[in-house]
C-alpha cells in the first residue's frame, strides 16, 4: 500500500492526475467497499467534507439536477471540483464500483494536466499576455440555482502550474454578475481558449469496474464524459471522495 501511495504522489506531482484501471477487490460488498475507500482517501489527508458525506455515491437518473453533474447524462466538461468555493479540496477521488452497463468509454474520464494546458496557452501569439489576464482575481464562478458569485483569478500565478476553473461555472457566472469586472464576451473567449488548450493536451481513459482516478484539484482538468443514466440493468456507479 505504501509504494502505492507513493507512485500516486509521484504521478500527482508529474502529471496532476493519477489512473489505474483495476483498484481493489470486486468481491467486497458496497459497504466494504465504501470503508475501503475512506481509509484509502484518509492516508492522503483529511477529508474535505463532513464525515456522513466523506464518501458520494453517484446514482445517474434522467431527472438529475444541474447541481449533481455527476449524476446527469451529459459530458460535464473540464473543470476541477468546488472551483466556486474560497477553500477547494486538495486531491478529488472517483473509484468505479459498477461500471457503465454499454461499456468503460461510457462515462470515461478526460484528464490534462495544468502544466500542459498553461504551455499551450503561452506558445500562442499573445500568450504571455493572456496568461497574465488568467492571473488576475477578476473571474465571475457562479451557479445560476445559487444566485452568487465569488470573483477568483483562474491562474494561481502566470509562471505556475496550478489553475481553478469550470467552464459551466464561468459561463453562468457571466451571467449572474453584477460587477462586470471582466466584460462578458471576454470571459467567453478565454472559457474556450482554456477549453480548446485542454482538449489538445488531454487524455481519455474508460472507466471499468475497478477503476481509479486520482487528482490534483489545482495541478490538473478533468471531465467525464456522457454515461447512462436510464434502463433496468445497474448504472454506472462511482464512489467519490476529496482530501483537503
Amino acid at each position: 500500500m505504501n509504494e502505492m501511495i507513493q507512485a500516486i504522489g509521484e504521478n500527482l506531482a508529474r502529471d496532476g492526475y493519477h489512473y489505474d484501471p483495476c483498484f481493489g477487490s470486486n468481491n467486497l460488498s458496497l459497504a466494504q467497499k465504501r470503508d475501503m475507500f475512506v481509509a484509502f482517501a484518509s492516508k492522503f489527508g483529511d477529508m474535505y467534507l463532513s464525515e456522513n458525506k466523506s464518501v458520494i455515491q453517484t446514482n445517474p437518473q434522467p431527472t438529475a439536477p444541474s447541481s449533481m453533474p455527476f449524476d446527469r447524462n451529459a459530458q460535464i466538461g473540464w473543470h476541477n471540483d468546488f472551483s466556486t468555493k474560497n477553500v477547494r479540496p486538495r486531491i478529488s477521488m472517483s473509484w468505479i464500483v459498477n461500471q457503465d452497463p454499454h461499456g468503460p468509454m461510457k462515462g470515461g474520464w478526460r484528464l490534462a494536466s495544468a502544466r500542459d494546458v498553461i504551455t499551450v496557452i503561452r506558445n500562442m501569439d499573445d500568450g504571455v499576455e493572456l496568461l497574465a489576464r488568467l492571473g488576475q482575481p477578476i473571474f465571475p464562478f457562479g451557479y445560476l440555482e445559487r444566485g452568487a458569485v465569488n470573483h477568483f483569478p483562474i491562474l494561481e500565478k502566470a509562471d505556475g502550474d496550478q489553475m481553478r476553473f469550470y467552464g459551466r461555472a464561468l459561463r453562468e457566472g457571466a451571467q449572474l454578475d453584477t460587477l462586470r469586472i471582466i466584460a462578458k464576451p471576454e470571459l467567453l473567449e478565454i472559457v474556450q481558449i482554456v477549453e480548446e488548450a485542454a482538449d489538445m493536451v488531454g487524455y481519455i481513459k474508460p472507466a471499468p469496474q475497478g477503476a481509479l482516478m486520482v487528482v490534483d484539484n489545482t495541478r490538473s482538468l478533468h471531465d467525464r464524459l456522457p454515461q447512462t443514466v436510464e434502463g433496468k440493468q445497474p448504472l454506472r456507479t462511482a464512489l467519490l471522495s476529496f482530501v483537503v
